[in-house]
């Protein structure tokens, strides 16, 4: 970027190609702009890099990822439930409750999931496994309707649950 741009490159910089590379499955070339910056990779590059590990099934990489990012936070619940949802998305259950168990030992626990919309000027909360919004029946129905059409254009949306809830 320097000779050819005159562009001293930043950290957001490197993050951005560490992030295409991963989401186009070019996983040693991210791996590689990590190693070689002149930077430490922050949480956000190597949340994306994991999960691009993820994707493409690269155990040996994402499971580095995972140790700089206990390293780097080690009090953070997201590589933990990143670490476990892959090891039970690959059927890895001991892993997952060895992940688990190390999760209560530190007392870090997941927070409830919790999402916000706003329609027509209205806010909807919603909390998982909450069955308490007056239209449930409503919602539930527009989102079958919204994954069959997804499946009919050939989406298969990855729809399996949270594995660290107890």
């Amino acid at each position: 970027m320097r000779i050819e741009y005159d562009l001293i490159p930043e950290l957001y910089q490197y993050a951005c190609m560490v992030n295409l590379y991963g989401k186009t499955g070019q996983l040693t070339k991210a791996k590689k702009t990590m190693d070689e910056m002149p930077f430490e990779p922050n949480v956000v590059m190597l949340s994306s890099f994991l999960d691009s590990c993820r994707v493409y099934g690269e155990v040996q990489l994402r499971r580095e990822a995972a140790n700089q990012l206990f390293k780097m936070d080690p009090c953070s619940v997201a590589p933990y439930v990143t670490l476990a949802n892959i090891y039970a998305e690959d059927g890895m259950w001991n892993e997952v409750r060895q992940v688990r168990r190390t999760m209560r030992e530190k007392g870090i626990r997941k927070s409830t999931g919790l999402s916000w919309i706003e329609v027509e000027k209205k806010f909807h909360v919603f909390l998982v496994s909450d069955t308490s919004h007056p239209q449930l029946l409503d919602i539930y129905a527009e989102l079958d309707m919204l994954t069959m059409a997804a499946m009919e254009a050939r989406y298969m949306p990855r729809m399996k649950e949270d594995h660290t809830n107890d």
